[in-house]
């Protein structure tokens, strides 16, 4: 292994790696926090495997207070190291009320350990650390009872971050450096929000939605799912089953509820009509195949393309787009915002 010639002036962490001649000079190395002399990331105790389309690497825990990995469903927040159980991470459109291990929308390949008193019996420190692993490939990861953890993935690269905290609210802060900051949302979006996908026509969302206003439960937004949309089309309106939707939506905007509507990332691949797809081929924004070709999946419209290439233009066609929208229909003008939903990773 080659060490990096540049360096970090009075870095808080200590980089260790070795190799072991009893077992076929197997790398291994370890993280060390200098305040303290906390080892975080630990891979001595093996595992670790890097092949094209197979990574595997284990890690052993500072203590069995582990958190994070999220998009699964878990009966705690804190994990469970010796349950041995496996859990995927692969963005899946499906709710939350399936069973116990299956993974949703998000991918979050990161987590958090509270740190135990050195040779206590996991009595917590205080003391906490984080750790990304910067990969959009599948996965999945498990716990061992010594404790560790083991992260597998099927590409990419081993491309880790590891946050020193060492208090809670300080490992947030540098994750959130990272990653990039939450917004601060508006004042109306912290108020309840009547959202379902399902209503069917617009008839039936104005029922749900007189119904529970005459419930007197409160609420202050009110969304429309892609079922709004003709043919499930972005920047469409059902002409039919929604037709008379933008004065609904500004009726409701004159009573005070604030509207939001859906939109999917994937276009529909009609390369002759549907404006969209058509300016993202010309500006290059789709996925594409090794040989340049249009990488071409399926969702709700049917074939489709997903932007990925550009982000600069894909936002600016996005804008565009959305523009066109509110020209053709008047309709994202009593709309007070644009819910892009179901991206994967």
């Amino acid at each position: 292994m080659t060490t990096p010639t540049d360096s970090i002036t009075s870095a808080q962490y200590e980089f260790t790696y070795s190799t072991d001649s009893t077992k076929d000079d197997i790398l291994s190395f370890a993280i060390k926090r200098r305040a303290n002399q906390t080892i975080l990331f630990d891979t001595s105790i093996g595992g670790l495997v890097l092949n094209n389309q197979f990574l595997q690497i284990v890690s052993r825990l500072q203590s069995p207070h582990v958190y994070g990995f999220g998009e699964n469903n878990h009966e705690t927040l804190k994990h469970n190291v010796t349950a041995r159980t496996i859990w995927g991470i692969f963005a899946r459109d499906q709710g939350i009320s399936w069973a116990n291990n299956t993974n949703h929308y998000g991918v979050h390949p990161s987590y958090l350990v509270m740190e135990q008193i050195p040779n206590s019996d996991g009595v917590p420190s205080g003391c906490m650390h984080g750790v990304l692993l910067l990969n959009s490939n599948a996965m999945d990861y498990s716990f061992g009872p010594d404790p560790s953890v083991t992260i597998r993935t099927i590409g990419g690269i081993l491309d880790f971050f590891i946050f020193l905290g060492p208090t809670p609210e300080q490992v947030i802060q540098q994750y959130t450096w990272l990653v990039g900051r939450p917004m601060i949302p508006p004042y109306w979006s912290l108020g309840f929000h009547l959202c379902r996908w399902g209503y069917g026509n617009l008839t039936h969302m104005k029922l749900v939605n007189q119904r529970n206003r005459d419930a007197g439960v409160p609420f202050d937004v009110q969304y429309a799912d892609i079922d709004y949309m003709d043919a499930f089309k972005d920047f469409t309106i059902d002409p039919i089953n929604y037709r008379g939707l933008k004065e609904y939506f500004a009726q409701l905007n004159v009573d005070g509820i604030r509207t939001i509507i859906l939109l999917d990332p994937g276009l529909f691949d009609d390369q002759k009509y549907y404006r969209p797809t058509i300016e993202g081929i010309e500006q290059d924004v789709f996925i594409q195949w090794e040989n340049g070709s249009l990488m071409r999946g399926t969702c709700w419209p049917g074939p489709l393309f997903m932007p990925g290439r550009h982000e600069s233009i894909i936002c600016e066609r996005k804008e565009d787009n959305i523009g066109l929208f509110y020209f053709v229909h008047r309709f994202l003008y009593q709309s007070n915002a644009c819910l892009v939903d179901k991206i994967g990773h």
